[in-house]
C-alpha cells in the first residue's frame, strides 16, 4: 500500500477556481455510483462511534491530471471522522470504492520516495531493537508495495513473501521473494510457500483496511508460536498534538492512537512486546507483538477524548483562516512550493489558496500537471525563473525542512508557513 495516485474517468468539465468548500461539491452523476460502505461501529472494540468532524464534499487526494486527461470518476465525497468513546479509536464514516482510490495508475512506490525510504530504515532499526540478531524462517510483508522492505531484509529470513494488489499489474518477479498480487483479506494465509511465517511486517497498510481487527486476528492465528509481528501506522496522538487535521483523507480509514492499538492487541489475543514513535514520518506508531500465550500488559495510554479533538480542530481552523487572510491581502505574486499528494486536503480546509495559480515542485514528472477541480498548475523552478520574487507558501507540509532550506537560500519576499507545528 503505502501511497496513492489515480487518474482516468469521464470527460473533464469546466471548473471554477477553488474558492470555498462548496466548489468541491459534485452532483450525484459526477460522483458515480454511491457504493461506498458506511461504518456503523468501532472497528477495534465494536463500541458506539459518533461523528466528531464533518467533511462535506471532501476531495480525493493523490490525483495528478496531465494536459488532456479527463476527470476521474470520483473527485469528492461527503466524509466524516468518527470517534469511539470507549477505546479512543477514530475512523472514517464512509469508505469509497477501491477503484476510486487505487486505480490502475496508482503510482506511489516506496523505493522512489525519500521520506518513505527513511521511514523504512527507522522501522528496521526498531525491528533490530526488538528482535536483536534473530534470523527468521519466513518473513511476510503485508502491503509490501514494491518489495523495498523485503529486499532490505535479504539475509534476515530464509523465505520472504510480499502481499500487495499492485503486484498483480506489474513485473515484480524476484528469484528469492514470493510476490502475491492480492489483498491480505483475499489471501489464504495457510497455503503460503516457504513454511510457517515467523515474522509479519505491516507498514502503513492497516489504516487502509476496513476491518483491521479481523485482519490482525487472522495474521496472529497464522503466525508461528514463536513468531513476531511488527506493525506501523500513522499515529493519531501525534496528529492531534500537531493539529495536523490535513492528514485526514479518504484512503486512511483508520486513525490509531496508542490506546486504540493496544486495545486491538487485547481484542485479538496478542501479546504486547514494545512500541515506538517516529515523529518525522506521519507521527508513526510502531508496535511489536506476539501471538497468544501469557499476555503482558500494554503500557497505559490515555484515549483521545472527543472534547480535545474538537478543541484542537478549532485551533487548526483558526490557523487555516489566518493563512487564507494573509493570501487574500498579499501585495506580491503568490506561488506554492510542493505539489504534495495531500494538497487538495489542505486547500479544502483553507477554502482555497486565494490568488495562487502555480505550485512549484522539483519533480519534473509533475511539470504541467493539475489537481482535479483546482485552477492550479505545477511547474518546475527552472521553468519559472521569477517564482521566488514574491510570496511563497509551503504547500507540502510533510517536507517543510528541505523546502525551508531551499527557500531561505532563494530569499523570496515573503514565506508563509500555513501551520505552526510540523
Amino acid at each position: 500500500m503505502r501511497g496513492r495516485h489515480a487518474s482516468g474517468g469521464p470527460p473533464q468539465r469546466a471548473r471554477t477556481e477553488l474558492g470555498s468548500q462548496e466548489e468541491f461539491r459534485m452532483t450525484a452523476a459526477d460522483r458515480g455510483p454511491a457504493n461506498g460502505a458506511v461504518q456503523a461501529a468501532c472497528t477495534i472494540c465494536g463500541g458506539e462511534v459518533r461523528s466528531v468532524i464533518d467533511l462535506p464534499a471532501f476531495p480525493i487526494t493523490g490525483v495528478y491530471l496531465r494536459p488532456g486527461d479527463p476527470l476521474p470518476p470520483h473527485v469528492s465525497m461527503d466524509q466524516a471522522l468518527l470517534h469511539c468513546g470507549a477505546c479512543g479509536h477514530a475512523q472514517l464514516a464512509n469508505m469509497l470504492p477501491p477503484d476510486a482510490l487505487y486505480g490502475s495508475t496508482y503510482g506511489f512506490r516506496t523505493s522512489e520516495s525519500t521520506s518513505s525510504k527513511a521511514g523504512t530504515e527507522f522501522f528496521i532499526q526498531f525491528l533490530d531493537r526488538v528482535a536483536g540478531q534473530r534470523q527468521f524462517n519466513h518473513a511476510l510483508d503485508v502491503g509490501c508495495n514494491d518489495l523495498h522492505l523485503l529486499r532490505r531484509l535479504e539475509g534476515r529470513a530464509v523465505a520472504r513473501t510480499g502481499i500487495d494488489p499492485i503486484l498483480s499489474r506489474e513485473d515484480a518477479s524476484e528469484s528469492e521473494i514470493q510476490a502475491i498480487g492480492s489483498t491480505v483479506e483475499e489471501t489464504d494465509l495457510t497455503t503460503l510457500a516457504g513454511g510457517p511465517v515467523d515474522l509479519v511486517l505491516c507498514r502503513h497498510t492497516l489504516e487502509h483496511i476496513a476491518q483491521p481487527r479481523a485482519v490482525v486476528q487472522a495474521l496472529v492465528e497464522n503466525t508461528a508460536e514463536d513468531g513476531l509481528l511488527v506493525f506501523e501506522s500513522p499515529g493519531f496522538d501525534r496528529l492531534l498534538a500537531r493539529h495536523r487535521f490535513d492528514q485526514i483523507f479518504h484512503e486512511h480509514l483508520q486513525y490509531f492512537s496508542r490506546s486504540s492499538f493496544f486495545r486491538l492487541l487485547m481484542e485479538t489475543g496478542a501479546q504486547y512486546v514494545a512500541h515506538a514513535e517516529n515523529p518525522h514520518h506521519w507521527g508513526a506508531l510502531l508496535v511489536a507483538f506476539k501471538r497468544g500465550g501469557r499476555r503482558s500488559a500494554s503500557p497505559d495510554a490515555p484515549a483521545p477524548r472527543r472534547a480535545d479533538i474538537e478543541a484542537r480542530y478549532e485551533t487548526f481552523q483558526r490557523h487555516a483562516r489566518a493563512t487564507r487572510q494573509m493570501l487574500q491581502v498579499a501585495d506580491t505574486p503568490v506561488v506554492g512550493y510542493g505539489a504534495a499528494q495531500m494538497l487538495p486536503s489542505l486547500a479544502y480546509h483553507f477554502s482555497g489558496f486565494g490568488p495562487m495559480q502555480v505550485i512549484v515542485d522539483d519533480d519534473a514528472g509533475k511539470d504541467g500537471c493539475r489537481y482535479p477541480g483546482m485552477d492550479l498548475v505545477v511547474r518546475t523552478p527552472s521553468s519559472m525563473p521569477e517564482w521566488s520574487r514574491g510570496t511563497v507558501v509551503v504547500t507540502a507540509l510533510d517536507a517543510v525542512d528541505p523546502i525551508l532550506r531551499k527557500l531561505l537560500g532563494e530569499r523570496p519576499r515573503n514565506i508563509i508557513l500555513p501551520l505552526s507545528q510540523f
